[in-house]
C-alpha cells in the first residue's frame, strides 16, 4: 500500500528469527456502535476512519474477538473488503478462556469468517487464563501456522513466567507480546517483560501509547524541552519514545484523521538515546502495576 499523502512510510522491524511487522499499527478497540462498551461512534464513522488509515499508508490493523464479541472484526472485514489482502498486516486475538486446542480452533474459524480473510498475519492469545495450561494454547497456535491459517503467533499481557512456558514448547517463534506500555505505565519495565523480549528476539508491542498525554502535559518540563528540541507534539514524543527503543513497536486508536496525521508524523524523526533515558527517569506519575488488567 503506497502512501497517498505526504506522510512517512511506516518502517518495518525485522527480528533475527525473520519475523517482521510495521512499527506502527492501528487499533480498533471500542470502534463502531459496540453495545459491549456503549455507543462511542457509528459504524459508518468507524469504517471511514479505518479506510482513512489505509489511505494514509497504515497497513497494520489490530483487532480481537473480544471487541464487541466479534462485532468489530465483522466491521473491519467490511471496511477492508476492497483492499488487496497482501498489502495488509492483520492481527487478531483469541480470548484467554478460549486458549485450548478446541477453543482456538473454533475461535480462528469464526474470526477468519468475520474478517473475510483466509489467514491472519499475526494471532495472539489475548491474556492468560491461569486455569488453563498455557502450553496447550501455544501448541494449538503452532498447528494453525502449519495449516496456513495464521502466519505468526504471539501473546498479549503475558508476564515473564508465562512467556518462558510458551517458549519452552513452541516450534515457531513467539513473535510478539502486546502489553500496556507508555510514558506513565511502566509495568513492562518493572516486571522484566521489556528486558525479556529484548533478550529473546520478541517484539514488545505497546498498547495505549498516548494515554498519559493531556492538555497539561506540555507544562511538564521534560516534555516541553523534548518537544522543543524535536519540534514535536507531546503525542509524537510519546510514540517516538516507544519506537526508538529496541524491539518495541506500538499501535494507536483514534476517531480523528487529524490526530492520525499527527501520530504518523512521529515517524519522521528518531529520539536520541539520552532523551529516551531521560524520559524513562523523569516523566512524572509513573505506575508500575496495573491491577485492572495485570500481566499474568
Amino acid at each position: 500500500m503506497n502512501n497517498t499523502g505526504n506522510y512517512p512510510t511506516i518502517p518495518i522491524i525485522t527480528l533475527k528469527n525473520g519475523f517482521s511487522m510495521p512499527i506502527l499499527g492501528f487499533g480498533t478497540w471500542k470502534m463502531g456502535q459496540v453495545t459491549t462498551y456503549g455507543s462511542s461512534e457509528t459504524d459508518v464513522d468507524s469504517i471511514k476512519t479505518i479506510q482513512a488509515a489505509v489511505e494514509h499508508g497504515i497497513v497494520h490493523i489490530d483487532t480481537a474477538e473480544l471487541y464487541g464479541d466479534g462485532y468489530v472484526e465483522e466491521m473491519l472485514g467490511e471496511a477492508l473488503k476492497n483492499v488487496e489482502r497482501s498489502k495488509l498486516f492483520i492481527t487478531s486475538k483469541v480470548k484467554g478462556q478460549s486458549a485450548t486446542k478446541a477453543g482456538i480452533r473454533n475461535a480462528i474459524t469464526r474470526s477468519l469468517k468475520r474478517l473475510n480473510t483466509e489467514y491472519l498475519d499475526l494471532y495472539l492469545i489475548h491474556y492468560r487464563d491461569l486455569n488453563l495450561p498455557v502450553e496447550e494454547g501455544i501448541l494449538a497456535m503452532n498447528d494453525l501456522i502449519d495449516e496456513g491459517l495464521i502466519r505468526n503467533l504471539g501473546v498479549s499481557n503475558f508476564n515473564v513466567d508465562s512467556m518462558q512456558k510458551s517458549l519452552a514448547v513452541t516450534k515457531h517463534p513467539v513473535a510478539v507480546n502486546q502489553v500496556q506500555y507508555n510514558l506513565q505505565h511502566r509495568e513492562a519495565e518493572a516486571n522484566g517483560v521489556l528486558e525479556f523480549c529484548q533478550k529473546n528476539d520478541i517484539i514488545l508491542e505497546a498498547w495505549g501509547p498516548v494515554r498519559p498525554i493531556n492538555k497539561e502535559t506540555i507544562d511538564i518540563p521534560v516534555i516541553k524541552e523534548i518537544c522543543d528540541k524535536y519540534s514535536a507534539s507531546p503525542h509524537q514524543v510519546a510514540i517516538n519514545w516507544l519506537i526508538s527503543q529496541l524491539n518495541v513497536t506500538t499501535l494507536f486508536k483514534t476517531n480523528h484523521v487529524e490526530r492520525m496525521q499527527e501520530n504518523l508524523a512521529s515517524l519522521s524523526w528518531k529520539m536520541e538515546i539520552e532523551d529516551v533515558e531521560r524520559l524513562r527517569r523523569e516523566f512524572p506519575g509513573q505506575v508500575y502495576e496495573f491491577p485492572n488488567f495485570p500481566m499474568k
